[in-house]
This record gives structure tokens, C-alpha cells and sequence, in this order.
């Protein structure tokens, strides 16, 4: 897992992420790991492998934007292809622009990376006084 500044592509370090199993029958397992210096995380899923799982920050809405999508994601592609988990406007009400160093970034098989932006100062007032929730 790689979080990133969804306009510039840089690294940010010291995040919580955390990757939770989809199985579709019962909780699968929760795991939760810092970023690195170079924004990384490195979680590996046991066996056997779940259909579905979501990666969040764990401290989401206190000092980052989400800028990811925030819907289960296919362990199969992100095992085979990785992905840049961009939200969606129309269907997430996102409000984020990215940059070509996310949007066209070069990621390797198992990856997923996780753009987020500074949150604004409209957005730090709505946090503050529990609008977020």
C-alpha cells in the first residue's frame, strides 16, 4: 500500500493504513500498519486469499482528504495488476483533482496506492464541530 498527495505524487509517511478481508460469509481479518518514510505499507492477506478487501487510513478526516475509493476492491487485480484506488465524482461526491504524477503513475502487481489531499479550511471547520460523521 503506497499513500500519496493526489496532486504531486509525494509520499507520505507516519499514516495509519489499515486493509480489511471481505469473505462475504463472516468478518474477515483486520490488519493495520504505519507508512514508511516513503509513504509504504507493507500488509500481506492470509490464506486463503478473500474475493474482496477495503484499505482506509485509519485517521481519516482528522489531517488527510480521502481521495481513494471507498468501495471493496478486488484482491485478484490488485494481486495481478495493482491499482490507483482514485475516487469517482459522479458516483463518490469526490472532491479531488489529480495530478499526472498519480494519474499516470507506473505501480507493480500487489500494489494499491491511496491518493489524499490537505483537507481545506472549510473542511477542517465541518471535522471540528462533527459535521464529518
Amino acid at each position: 500500500m503506497l499513500v500519496v498527495d493526489a496532486r504531486t505524487g509525494r509520499a507520505y509517511a507516519n499514516q495509519n493504513v489499515e486493509l480489511h478481508a471481505l469473505t462475504g460469509t463472516a468478518p474477515g481479518e483486520s490488519l493495520e500498519q504505519r507508512t514508511g518514510a516513503d509513504g509504504r505499507a507493507v500488509l500481506h492477506l492470509h490464506q486463503p486469499t478473500p474475493p474482496l478487501m477495503m484499505m482506509s487510513l485509519r485517521d481519516i478526516g482528522s489531517t488527510l482528504y480521502p481521495c481513494y475509493n471507498m468501495v471493496p476492491l478486488d484482491v485478484k487485480t490488485v494481486v495481478e495488476q495493482g491499482m490507483v484506488a482514485c475516487c469517482k465524482k459522479p458516483t463518490q461526491a469526490c472532491h479531488c483533482k489529480f495530478g499526472a504524477a498519480v494519474s499516470q503513475m507506473k505501480i507493480s502487481p500487489g500494489t494499491v496506492v491511496l491518493p489524499v489531499r490537505a483537507p481545506t479550511s472549510f473542511e477542517r471547520f465541518w471535522w471540528k464541530y462533527g459535521y464529518w460523521d
